[in-house]
């Protein structure tokens, strides 16, 4: 029910289709959100891979569930690519 924006991004594997919305109260979401900071990937899909959410629960999460270590190490992306 929530209203989404697509984004087709160009691989060499060929186009992600991504279906993101900003309509939720998240700052992060899937590991695909790494394609966007637009907002909260609900949907991808390539050749290689697809998954679409089929509900959200709003449930309550205490701070240190979802606190990053304090040893976690920042890679920039010119760090990591090729992977």
């Amino acid at each position: 029910g929530y209203n989404c924006k697509k984004l087709i991004v160009k691989s060499k594997n060929g186009p992600l289709t991504i279906w993101y919305t900003t309509e939720l109260p998240l700052k992060a979401g899937t590991p695909a959100s790494a394609f966007t900071d637009k907002g909260v990937v609900l949907a991808l899909d390539s050749k290689r891979i697809s998954f679409k959410a089929t509900g959200i629960e709003f449930v309550p999460v205490a701070e240190k569930e979802v606190t990053p270590p304090t040893d976690l190490r920042t890679v920039k992306n010119s760090d990591h690519k090729g992977i």
